[in-house]
């Protein structure tokens, strides 16, 4: 299936707490509902937590990250657990 798009950080950004990383979509889609990413690829660059879909916390070793492929469940909400975590994003919808 052909995705619609990307998303994701034109820089390295640095976290706050337990915020969301996935941004609401531009209103010019009139879309009724948030992103939900059929890929995810996030570089973290020191240890952090990660809650995936507001899962359980995940632990990553610095500039572990993680993807996530077409055949991994859609990831609808993306957050670091710890303030101030350098990390870059980015995800197709």
């Amino acid at each position: 299936m052909a995705g619609n798009g990307f998303i994701g950080s034109a820089t390295i950004l640095t976290s706050v707490a337990n915020q969301e990383i996935i941004p609401d979509p531009d209103p010019s889609l009139n879309w009724t509902q948030g992103y939900k990413l059929a890929k995810v690829t996030l570089l973290n660059y020191s240890d952090c937590t990660v809650k995936i879909n507001n899962g359980l916390p995940i632990f990553l070793k610095s500039y572990q990250g993680f993807n996530t492929d077409g055949t991994d469940a859609l990831i609808t909400s993306l957050k670091i657990v710890e303030n101030g975590i350098l990390y870059s994003f980015m995800g197709s919808y």
